[in-house]
This record gives C-alpha cells, sequence and structure tokens, in this order.
C-alpha cells in the first residue's frame, strides 16, 4: 500500500463520518487541520498512538487501521532494503 492509497481510504472514512479535516484534527489532539490535509495526500501516516482513538471517532476497527499502516511500514522497508542492495549496501 502507497502512502496515497492510505490518506485516500482515511479521507474517504473521514467523509463517510461526515467530519471536516479540522474535525478530525482537533479531536485527535491536533491545533490544526494541516497534519490531516498532509495525511490525507500521503505526506505522513497517522501516529500509531493516535489509531484507536481515530477509529472510534470515524467508525471503523482498530485493526483496519492498523493493518493499513502497517502495511505501508512493510512496503517502504522493501523499497528501501531494494534499493540499499541496488547500490551496493547490505
Amino acid at each position: 500500500m502507497k502512502t496515497t492509497e492510505y490518506g485516500r481510504m482515511m479521507q474517504d472514512y473521514r467523509k463517510k463520518a461526515g467530519l471536516t479535516q479540522a474535525d478530525l484534527a482537533y479531536a485527535l489532539g491536533f491545533t490544526s487541520a494541516q497534519f490531516i490535509s498532509n495525511l490525507e495526500r500521503g505526506i505522513c501516516k497517522l501516529p500509531i498512538r493516535h489509531i484507536p482513538k481515530a477509529a472510534k471517532i470515524l467508525k471503523v476497527s482498530e485493526k483496519t487501521l492498523i493493518e493499513a499502516h502497517f502495511k505501508i511500514v512493510h512496503d517502504e522497508t522493501l523499497i528501501r532494503m531494494r534499493s540499499s542492495k541496488r547500490r551496493g549496501k547490505q
């Protein structure tokens, strides 16, 4: 999963919950909607410590958000490993 796919998924959940970016940001304890904007554009991931609260707010299972989060981490790790091998680093 790419972070852009994750971002679109999070945006879909937010919209289905009837929330604005600002609503979700403030509910999660952020002071600005900018973090949610960055999240939805695939610039960053939701910190793990926020997953339980986000799942409750978005009315999705924690498992769904955790699996998506770790799928990104797994895929990013594989990409870095392959890139290192191509450059002769191991």
